[in-house]
Order: C-alpha cells, then structure tokens, then sequence
C-alpha cells in the first residue's frame, strides 16, 4: 500500500504519475486506447467532412468524451489502488457508469470555459485549467454535480494554486512538444504526410499517451490536496463507491 500524501508538491504529484503510469502500462494504454477508438475511427472514415467547420466541432467534442471517459476510468482505479484494494475493469464500470452523464456534461462546459479563456491570450485560459484543475475527479469521487465540482475545485486548488499552474504548464507544453515534434517529423521523412489519414492517427494515437498521464496525474492531485488539505485518508476516499 502506498504511503499518504500528506504534503502536496508538483514533485510528488509528478514521481506518483509515472510510478502508475509504468506500472499500470499495460493496462491503462490499451484501455486509453479503446477510449479514444471513436475518435481513430472518424479520423479514418470521414473524409473532406474533418476539414469542415461542423466536422472539425464534432471531432473536437468527440476527443472530449473520450478524454473524459477515460478520466472517470483513472481517477477510480488510481483511488482504489491508492487505497490498497484491488480493482477490475468490472468494479471500474460499474462504480463509473451511474456518473458519466454528469462528467461529460462537466466536460464540455470545462472545455467550453478553458478554451475561450485560451482564446484571449492563453493566460486566461491556464488560469481557469488550474483553478479547475480536479473538477472531473470531485465529480467522480465525491459524486457531485456540475455546479458543485466546479466549486469543489475552488476550493480544494485554493492555497496550491501556484504548483497546479505549474502542472498545467507542464502538461499543456508536453502535450504541445509530443504533438508538434511528431507532426513535424513525419513531414520531414515524409512529406505529405500530415495529409495521410493513417499517419495522422499514428501520431494521435502516441498523443494520447501524453492525455493518459494528464489523466493520472490530475487524479493523484485530487487525492494529495484531499489528504494535505482536510486530513482525509486514502480508505475514506475509495469508502464513496462501497
């Protein structure tokens, strides 16, 4: 059983994050991968229709609920083994399923809020990513509605704001670097093939990687501020989907 958290730092948050990622590797990435298989899917079969402005919304609202599926998946089984129980695929979808409409639904309005708040000189929009930084976890874990994981985030980011912020950074310039570098790469060794629908995939598919450790590592910050900020305990914290 892991230790308790007991002082959140961008450190611990980060060393916690690769620990699950590697040691849950094989089974987190097929599992991210299956999640965003939709969005695979569109991306090879819809033609001219991606490069339309209604085409590239719905790919860009499909990403959405896939990322956010695959969150609820994280912040559950990254509760539980936290805890020291064992955890199914089975327990998984049962315990999240009862939650899902709420998460996409925050999902897209955290979106929506973000990337206007990108729009106006990107600024904006870290600050909103980092005071909203566990939304999706408070929803998930704490089974709270829209309008209270929001304030539920306020409230548990308030005082570690600062780290959060350089979290997001993190998070969003990784993010940026993996999509990018590749997307440049393969037109260096092969040109043209931003416009080939097989590549693209390819590159989206390593992309999610860098989406399953955002996912990983926003569930270890809920936990940590839940145990730094109000002494909660790890078992108290999986107790919610008994």
């Amino acid at each position: 059983m892991q230790s308790e958290p007991n002082r959140f730092s961008i450190g611990g948050v980060i060393g916690a994050t690769f620990s699950t990622f590697f040691g849950r590797f094989v089974h987190f990435v097929p599992l991210a991968l299956l999640c965003y298989m939709p969005v695979f899917l569109f991306m090879l079969f819809a033609g001219d229709f991606r490069s339309s402005t209604f085409g590239s919304t719905f790919e860009s609202i499909l990403g959405t609920v896939c990322s956010s599926v695959f969150a609820a998946i994280a912040t559950y089984e990254i509760v539980m083994l936290a805890s020291g129980r064992p955890v199914t695929l089975g327990q998984t979808i049962s315990a999240i399923i009862p939650r899902l409409g709420t998460v996409l639904l925050t999902s897209f309005v955290y979106s929506l809020i973000v990337g206007f708040g990108t729009a106006f000189f990107i600024i904006p929009g870290l600050y909103f990513m980092t005071i909203l930084f566990v939304v999706i976890p408070a929803v998930v874990v704490e089974g709270r509605g829209m309008r209270s994981g929001f304030s539920r985030s306020l409230d548990l980011t308030s005082g570690y704001r600062w780290p959060i912020f350089g979290l997001s950074i993190i998070q969003t310039l990784a993010a940026m670097f993996v999509a990018f570098g590749l997307i440049f790469g393969a037109e260096a060794a092969w040109p043209g093939a931003s416009d080939n629908d097989g590549i693209m995939v390819g590159i989206t598919a390593i992309v999610v990687m860098v989406g399953v450790l955002s996912a990983i590592a926003t569930a270890h910050t809920f936990v940590r501020l839940r145990v730094a900020k109000e002494g909660a305990s790890l078992e108290e914290l999986a107790d919610v989907f008994s």
